[in-house]
C-alpha cells in the first residue's frame, strides 16, 4: 500500500496558521498584513510568469498562514483562477469554496460563485437516482466512470461518493482492491482545503473516514503544527485501531514524542563517505573535525553514499536516534537537496555545502557554507565599478549554463552599481578558436560598421589605382583599422584552460589586457601604430589553478579574479589556519576543507557563546551569526549563506598572488617594434 506519509512530505503546504498579529519572516518581525503582502507579491510574480501551479500553491499557503490578512480572499480567488489555468478543476473548486466560507461578503465572493458555476455541476443527486436504476452487474463500472467524471468536473464530494460506491459494489476481491486503491489515491491528492469539509461531513463508520482522518493529520504535519498533529494521530489510533494506517500513525506519534528530545552538544554529519564522491566527503569531514577539535561538540557521522534516499534516511536517524541539534552535510546537488528537504520537514538546522542549493529561498532552517556564483559576481562588480570606477564592461562567455548564469549575475550586479554592459559575445563551450567572437567584440567582424571605413575607402578610390592594387590597398586598410573598444573591462567566466587560450587571442586583435604593464602598453602602441586602449581582464573562481599563469603567459598579467579561499593569502587568520592544518595533515588545506572548517568554526562559536538548548534556538543564533573564521570575519546573510570577504587574486609574472596587480618597471629606451 502506498503510504500517505510519503505524499505528505511532498506537499506544498508547509506552514500552519499563526495566531499572532506579528510574525517572523526571514528573521524580521513584521505584521501579518506585511508578511502576507510579501508572499502575495511572490505569488503574483509566479502567476505573471505563467507558473500557475507554483502561484496557486503560494496563494493557498498565504490563506492558510494568514487567514485574517486583508489579502487572503483575493489570494484564494487567484489560486482558483491559477488552478483553472492548468486544468485542475477540483483544486480550483476547493479554493473558491474556501473563499466563500472564509469571506462570503468580500468583493471576490460573487466572482468566485460565478467561477464555480462555470466549472459545472456533476449533479450528484440526479446521478444517484439514475445509477440506482441500473442492474447490479453494471454498477461497478458505472461508479468508476462517474468518479472520474466528478474528478474532472472538480467535485471532490461527488468523486469521494462514487469511489466509495465502487468499493461497495465490487463483486470480486480484485475489483474491491482496485476500487480501494483508487479511493486511497483520491484522498492522497486532496489539498488541505478539500479534506477539511469532506472530513466534517463524512460518517464515522464510512470506509473513507479513516483515510480522510489520516490525511487531515498529515495536513497538520505539513503545517508543522505538532500539537494538532499529536491530537489528530492520537484520535486516529483510538478510533481506527484496526486500520492498516494505525501502525504508521502510532510510529509517527512515537517519533513526535522523540523529536523534542535533544543532545545539546550533538551535531550530525551526512556526507558521501563512500562511493564516487567519497573524496569530497572525506575532505569536508576533515575540515569539520579540524575546526571542532577540542570543543564540546560531538560529531555523529553518517555515510550518505552519494544517494539522496540514503541521505534522507540518515537525517531521520540522526534526529530520532541520536537526538542531534543540527545536521551538516550535502555537497552533491541531489544529495544536498535531499538533506535540506528532510531537515526542513523535521525542523532541524542544516548547513549545506552545495553551491546550487535551492532550499535557502523557502526555508528558515537551511544554511549554506560554500562559495556561490552570486557572491563572486557581486564581489567582482563591487571591485571594478565602485572601487575602481570602471563603469563600462564587456562580457565574453561560453554557451553553457554556467556561462549564462555568470553573465546574468554579473550584469545585474554591474547595473545595480550604476555601471553598464556595452558588449556581450559568446562562443561554443568546446571552442579552440576565438577569432570570430573577439572580432565581434571589438568591431572588426563587420568592418563596414567601423566609423573610419568609408572615409578611408574613399581615399583609396581617389588614388586612381588599378583593380589589383586597389584590392590590396583595401585589404591592408581593413586589417589596419583600430579596434573599437567601448569598455574598460572584459569579464571572462570560464575555466582556466580556456582562459589561457582566450587571452592571447585578445592580444592578436590588439586588445591589451596586461593593463598595469606600461612597458608592454608602449610596445603595443609602437607595434600596432594605434593608440591602443588597455582593458582589465576579469575572471571568476574557476581561474584559480597554478597552471593558468604558465599557460596564459604575459597576456594574463594584471588580470583580476575572485575566489573563496587562497592558501597563499597573507590574511593573519588564513596564515594561522594553513599553518595549523599543514602541521596536522602534512599539506595545505584545500577549498572544501577550508569551507568545512569555516562551518565548524561558526558552529563552535555559536555553541560556546549562546549555549542553545533547542534546535529553534540554534537556528535563531545561526540566522544572526557574526564571528571570526579561517578566512577572516564571517557572517550569515539574509539568505542563510555563511559568508566572508572573498580573496582578490591577480596574476603577476607567472604566479597567482593576492592583492592589487603590480606594475613592471623597465629602464632604458622605449621599446622598439
Amino acid at each position: 500500500m502506498r503510504s500517505i506519509v510519503r505524499f505528505a512530505l511532498l506537499s506544498l503546504f508547509i506552514f500552519g496558521c499563526l495566531p499572532s498579529r506579528m510574525v517572523m519572516q526571514g528573521g524580521v518581525e513584521m505584521s501579518v498584513d506585511e508578511a502576507a503582502q510579501a508572499q502575495f507579491d511572490d505569488a503574483r510574480r509566479k502567476e505573471e510568469a505563467r507558473a500557475y501551479e507554483e502561484a496557486a500553491s503560494r496563494y493557498e499557503e498565504l490563506a492558510y498562514r494568514y487567514p485574517k490578512a486583508m489579502l487572503a480572499p483575493e489570494a484564494l480567488y487567484r489560486a482558483g483562477r491559477s488552478w483553472e489555468a492548468v486544468g485542475q478543476k477540483m483544486r480550483a473548486r476547493a479554493a473558491y469554496e474556501r473563499l466563500l466560507q472564509m469571506a462570503p461578503k468580500s468583493r471576490y465572493a460573487m466572482e468566485a460563485e460565478e467561477r464555480l458555476a462555470g466549472l459545472g455541476d456533476p449533479g450528484l443527486d440526479r446521478a444517484i437516482a439514475a445509477y440506482e436504476e441500473l442492474p447490479e452487474g453494471r454498477r461497478y463500472a458505472e461508479a468508476r466512470r462517474l468518479a472520474e467524471e466528478a474528478e474532472g468536473a472538480g467535485s471532490g464530494t461527488a468523486a469521494l461518493h462514487w469511489r466509495k460506491e465502487a468499493a461497495r459494489v465490487a463483486r470480486t476481491s480484485a475489483e474491491r482492491e482496485a476500487a480501494l486503491d483508487e479511493l486511497r489515491s483520491l484522498v492522497e491528492r486532496l489539498s488541505p482545503m478539500e479534506v477539511e469539509p469532506l472530513l466534517r461531513s463524512e460518517p464515522r463508520d464510512s470506509i473513507a473516514a479513516p483515510l480522510l482522518a489520516y490525511r487531515m493529520a498529515m495536513v497538520h504535519y505539513e503545517r508543522r503544527d505538532w500539537k494538532q498533529l499529536e491530537t489528530a494521530l492520537g484520535r486516529f489510533v483510538r478510533e481506527h485501531s484496526g486500520h492498516p494506517l494505525a501502525l504508521e500513525a502510532q510510529d509517527l506519534l512515537e517519533k513526535i514524542a522523540r523529536r523534542g528530545e535533544v543532545d545539546p552538544r550533538a551535531v550530525g554529519v551526512v556526507l558521501p563517505l563512500s562511493g564516487p564522491y567519497e573524496a569530497y566527503g572525506q575532505q569536508l569531514l576533515r575540515g569539520l573535525q579540524f575546526a571542532l577539535e577540542g570543543s564540546e561538540i560531538r560529531l555523529v557521522v553518517r555515510d550518505a553514499q552519494g544517494d539522496p534516499l540514503e541521505a534522507e534516511a540518515q537525517v531521520e536517524r540522526l534526529l530520532y536516534e541520536d537526538r542531534v541539534m543540527a545536521v551538516v552535510g550535502g555537497v552533491i546537488h541531489d544529495e544536498a537537496q535531499a538533506v535540506a528537504a528532510k531537515a526542513d520537514e523535521l525542523g532541524i538546522p542544516a548547513i549545506s555545502f552545495s553551491p546550487t542549493l535551492t532550499w535557502l529561498e523557502t526555508s528558515e532552517w537551511i544554511f549554506r557554507a560554500m562559495l556561490t556564483n552570486e557572491a563572486v559576481a557581486q564581489a567582482l562588480a563591487e571591485h571594478v565599478v565602485v572601487e575602481r570606477g570602471l563603469s563600462r564592461v564587456a562580457i565574453l562567455h561560453p554557451e553553457i549554463p554556467y556561462g549564462v548564469e555568470m553573465r546574468d549575475l554579473f550584469e545585474a550586479a554591474v547595473l545595480e552599481r550604476g555601471g553598464m554592459v556595452t558588449k556581450v559575445e559568446t562562443y561554443p563551450h568546446d571552442a579552440t578558436s576565438f577569432a570570430e567572437p573577439i572580432k565581434k567584440l571589438v568591431g572588426r567582424f563587420n568592418v563596414e560598421e567601423h566609423p573610419e571605413y568609408y572615409q578611408r575607402l574613399g581615399e583609396i578610390r581617389a588614388q586612381n589605382l588599378d583593380a589589383r592594387r586597389r584590392r590590396n590597398a583595401i585589404e591592408r586598410m581593413r586589417q589596419s583599422l583600430s579596434p573599437l573598444i567601448d569598455f574598460d573591462v572584459i569579464f571572462l567566466p570560464d575555466q582556466w584552460r580556456t582562459v589561457s587560450l582566450v587571452a592571447p587571442a585578445l592580444a592578436f586583435e590588439d586588445v591589451i589586457t596586461n593593463w598595469c604593464d606600461e612597458w608592454e602598453i608602449r610596445k603595443a602602441r609602437k607595434t600596432t601604430g594605434h593608440d591602443v586602449k588597455p582593458v582589465m581582464l576579469l575572471g571568476a573562481n574557476l581561474w584559480n589553478h597554478p597552471e593558468l599563469p604558465i599557460r596564459g603567459g604575459k597576456y594574463l598579467n594584471c588580470s583580476i579574479f575572485m575566489d573563496g579561499f587562497f592558501a597563499g593569502s597573507d590574511r593573519p587568520e588564513t596564515v594561522e589556519f594553513v599553518r595549523a592544518f599543514a602541521a596536522r595533515h602534512g599539506r595545505a588545506p584545500g577549498m572544501l576543507e577550508a569551507y568545512a572548517a569555516e562551518a565548524g568554526a561558526a558552529l563552535r562559536q555559536v555553541f560556546e557563546q549562546e549555549a542553545p538548548q533547542s534546535r529553534r534556538a540554534l537556528r535563531d543564533a545561526l540566522s544572526t551569526f557574526e564571528g571570526e573564521g579561517p578566512m577572516g570575519p564571517m557572517w550569515v546573510n539574509e539568505k542563510g549563506d555563511l559568508q566572508h570577504p572573498l580573496y582578490q587574486l591577480t596574476i603577476d609574472e607567472g604566479a597567482i598572488r593576492e592583492g592589487e596587480p603590480g606594475q613592471r618597471e623597465e629602464e632604458g629606451d622605449e621599446p622598439t617594434p
